[in-house]
C-alpha cells in the first residue's frame, strides 16, 4: 500500500500552513520530513492522521495499491478524525508521552483499548498478547512496574509500541528522540529501522540532521509551507539539508567573528568533584574571560554537565575541593565555587539546563512567569508584585526574542521546544549574569532557531558577558566557540584555542580520553 498526499493545502487565520504540497511513503522505508518549526511539518502529519479532517484542507490523501499487477488500485482516503486514520491503518506517536506515570506498563498498553471477558477486565488474554507483541519488537519491559521507573528511552518505545499494537501500515514519528541521550537515541533509530525492514512505512520527524541521514530512505524538506524537494538519501550531505530548510547557505549560520576578551572573570584551579567517594570530575585549569565564548567538547556522559552545574552550584550530594577564582580573586568566602543556584546568582552565574522541562520550566505556568521568576522580586511594588510593569516587560522579551505565542499569558507547555528555550534566554536576560552556562541551548529546536541563539550569544559578549557551553553537535560547537576544552572520563583533556579548530584531532580526544 502506497499512501500518496496530492496538493495538500492548509489555511489557519491569518497563514497559509501548507500551499500545495506533496508527500509519499512506501512500505519498508523511512522517509524524513525535515523543516523549521512553521514550515508545516506536523499540519501536515496531522492531516495524514485525520487530527484535521478532510473538511478542513484542500488536496487528496490517495491509497494505492497492487501496483504491480493489472488490477491497479486507487482509492480517496478521507478521514473526520483519528480513528478514521487508525481503521485506514495509519497511526502518529507525538512528541509529548501520552503514557500516565503511576500506571503499569501493561495498563498503559491497552489504555482506551481493554479487552474485557463477560465484563470483567481479562488480564491474562493481555498479558499473553503484550508478551507476544513486546517479543516481536526485541523489548523487554515489566510488565506490572510503574511507567514511572523506566527510562524515558524506554517509555519513548512503550508509546511507540502502544500505536503498534494496532498494526499500523504507516507510523508517523515525530520527533521520538528528542529528550533522549546519544546511546538512547541509537537503539531507537535501529529499532524504526527494525520496523521499517518488516514493512512498516515510518514517517520520520526530527531537527537532528544526522540522524535522519542515518536512518531514512528518503528525505523531504518543506520550507514555509512548500516542498522544496524529496531526495534519495544516497549522499545528500548535512549542510544540503540545512540549506533547503533555511534558503541560505550553512557557512552563514555557523559564522562567528571572536573578539578580542577582556579580564580574566572565572578559572577553577586542581579542582575535583566527589561523588559517594567517587571522583567524577577533575579539572586542572580552565579560565573564562570576559566577553568569550568557551564551548565544552565531549562525549555524552564525559563531566560537560557536571562541570556547567558545579559551577552553578546545583550538584546534589557531592564534595567539591581545588581553587574558585572569580574577578581574579581567591580565598574568602566570597569566591568559592557557590553551594547552589540562589548563591551562584547572587555571584552573577546563571545556567540554562539541558533538560529544561523537568529542570527548568514551569510547565504549566504562564510566559509571564517563566521569564520572570528569577527576578520576581524586582517588580515588587509595596507589598503586590507590579503585574502591569510585568506584562509589559514580558512583551518587550517575546518581541526581542521571537517568541511565537498567542499573548504573555500563554502557557509554556504549549509552545514550541524552540520558543520555550526562548523563554529560558528570556528569563537570562532578566538575570542578566556575568556568567551564562548554556547545557545544549540547541537541543531538539530547528535551525533557524538555532541561528538566533548563535546570534543572541555573539550579543551577550558583546556586551561583557562570558559564555560557557555544551553541545553534542560539533560543527556548532567548534563554529560559534572562541576557544574549546575537550572532556573525557569525567576529565578536563585540553584546550584548542586556534580558530578554525581541528575537528580529527578534538574527536579523538573525546572519544579515547
Amino acid at each position: 500500500m502506497i499512501i500518496c498526499l496530492e496538493d495538500i493545502v492548509k489555511s489557519f487565520p491569518g497563514t497559509k500552513a501548507l500551499d500545495r504540497v506533496s508527500f509519499d511513503i512506501y512500505p519498508g522505508e523511512v522517509h524524513a520530513l525535515c523543516g523549521e518549526n512553521g514550515a508545516g511539518k506536523t499540519t501536515l502529519m496531522k492531516i495524514l492522521a485525520g487530527i484535521w479532517p478532510y473538511s478542513s484542507y484542500q488536496g487528496r490523501i490517495l491509497k494505492k495499491t497492487n501496483l504491480e499487477s493489472d488490477k491497479a488500485e486507487v482509492e480517496e482516503l478521507r478521514f473526520n478524525n483519528v480513528s478514521h486514520a487508525k481503521k485506514a491503518g495509519i497511526a502518529i506517536v507525538h512528541q509529548e508521552l501520552a503514557l500516565i506515570p503511576e500506571m503499569s506498563v501493561i495498563d498503559n498498553l491497552f489504555l482506551g483499548s481493554e479487552l474485557s471477558r463477560f465484563g470483567v477486565l481479562d488480564k491474562k488474554r493481555q498479558k499473553d498478547i503484550a508478551n507476544k507483541h513486546f517479543n516481536l519488537l526485541d523489548f523487554y519491559p515489566n510488565l506490572d512496574s510503574p511507567v514511572k521507573d523506566l527510562s524515558i528511552a524506554a517509555q519513548q518505545r512503550l508509546e511507540i509500541a502502544r500505536t503498534l499494537l494496532d498494526k499500523p501500515a504507516v507510523l508517523i514519528l515525530d520527533e521520538p528522540t528528542s529528550s533522549l541521550s546519544e546511546n538512547d537515541a541509537l537503539k531507537l533509530l535501529k529499532w524504526i529501522r527494525k520496523l521499517a525492514n518488516d514493512g512498516t512505512a515510518c514517517v520520520y520527524i526530527s531537527h537532528r540532521i544526522e540522524e535522519v541521514l542515518q536512518i531514512a530512505d528518503r528525505i523531504t524538506v518543506l520550507r514555509d509551507g512548500r516542498s522544496v524537494w524529496t531526495k534519495p538519501r544516497k549522499n545528500i550531505k548535512p549542510l544540503e539539508v540545512i540549506e533547503a530548510m533555511v534558503d541560505r547557505p550553512p557557512q552563514d549560520i555557523y559564522a562567528h567573528m571572536p573578539q578580542k576578551p577582556g579580564k580574566l572573570l572565572c578559572q577553577l584551579k586542581n579542582v575535583q568533584v566527589t561523588k559517594r567517594q567517587k571522583k567524577i570530575l577533575e579539572v586542572n585549569n580552565l579560565d573564562i574571560h570576559v566577553g568569550e565564548i568557551v564551548g565544552l567538547a565531549g562525549m555524552m556522559g564525559a563531566g560537560r554537565t557536571c562541570l556547567l552545574h558545579t559551577l552553578n552550584g546545583s550538584l546534589k550530594n557531592t564534595k567539591t575541593s581545588g581553587d574558585f577564582f572569580w574577578h581574579g580573586k581567591n580565598g574568602n568566602n566570597n569566591d568559592r565555587l557557590p553551594k547552589n543556584p540562589i548563591e551562584a546568582m547572587a555571584k552573577g552565574i546563571f545556567l540554562i539546563p539541558e533538560d529544561r522541562k523537568n529542570q527548568a520550566l514551569f510547565l504549566e505556568e504562564n510566559l509571564t512567569m517563566n521569564i520572570s521568576c528569577a527576578t520576581i522580586l524586582r517588580y515588587k511594588k509595596g507589598l503586590r508584585i507590579d503585574t502591569s510593569l510585568l506584562k509589559i516587560i514580558t512583551e518587550e522579551r517575546m518581541k526581542q526574542f521571537a517568541i511565537k505565542a498567542p499573548g504573555t499569558e500563554s502557557v509554556i507547555n504549549t509552545l514550541s521546544g524552540g520558543n520555550q528555550q526562548k523563554t529560558l534566554l528570556a528569563r537570562a536576560r532578566e538575570v542578566a549574569p556575568s556568567l551564562l552556562l548554556l547545557d545544549e541551548p540547541t537541543r531538539g529546536i530547528d535551525v533557524g532557531a538555532k541561528e538566533s541563539i548563535y546570534r543572541q550569544m555573539e550579543t551577550w559578549v558583546k556586551q561583557g558577558w562570558a559564555i560557557l557551553w555544551s553541545s553534542s553537535e560539533l560543527q556548532e560547537l567548534l563554529g560559534i566557540s572562541d576557544r574549546v576544552y575537550v572532556i573525557a572520563n569525567g576529565k578536563v583533556k585540553e584546550e584548542f584555542n586556534q580558530r578554525p579548530f581541528n575537528k580529527n584531532e578534538i574527536m579523538a580526544i573525546a572519544a579515547t580520553g
